[in-house]
């Protein structure tokens, strides 16, 4: 898969397609790429958080694709329903920040998804399972991944909607974990 995802980050890294690339951030700290070489599951979250990219850049923490809040939330509940990062490919819809970590315009989310997103997703092999962490990624991947048939779509809350909003429902998000990993087979 090497030269395959040498190809995507070129891609990636010198995406011009919309606004996000002109931001300070973005030119401070660059763009984030997918991580991880298994193509059976993707875990796709919406834009990389500033944050978490200020520490990627400076090699603050472990190697994780997306911020959590608390720290380690979305690690804890796979490592709890024992559906390891190992197992999938991580990636954002978006491979930019978005200023003050708005929600991304539904103009930016098309633009990265046609000119990057979908490319990385087909070179991947087409996944079998995409697990979309919150309500935005989940409307629009399911939406544009029906022609991809043999493509399983689902939907889980966003890590910081449960650390920030609601964590009284962390047992339910286990369970969608649980009811996704039941229709996944690891092997």
């Amino acid at each position: 898969m090497g030269s395959i995802t040498n190809f995507l980050d070129e891609a990636i890294l010198n995406c011009v397609e919309c606004d996000l690339h002109k931001e300070s951030i973005n030119k401070e700290l660059g763009k984030v790429l997918g991580i991880g070489s298994e193509t059976k599951i993707m875990l796709v979250g919406i834009n990389p958080s500033i944050k978490r990219t200020i520490e990627d850049k400076y090699n603050m923490r472990p190697d994780l694709t997306f911020s959590n809040t608390p720290r380690g939330m979305l690690s804890k509940v796979l490592h709890e329903v024992e559906l390891p990062y190992e197992s999938m490919y991580v990636t954002n819809l978006l491979k930019c920040s978005t200023a003050d970590n708005s929600e991304p315009t539904e103009e930016q989310i098309k633009k990265c998804f046609n000119n990057i997103f979908l490319q990385e997703f087909i070179a991947l092999e087409i996944p079998e399972h995409v697990i979309c962490l919150g309500n935005l990624v989940y409307e629009f991947l399911n939406e544009n991944l029906a022609k991809f048939k043999r493509t399983q779509v689902y939907k889980v809350y966003h890590h910081s909607y449960i650390a920030n909003r609601a964590p009284d429902k962390y047992e339910e998000w286990k369970n969608q974990f649980l009811r996704i990993k039941g229709n996944i087979c690891l092997t």
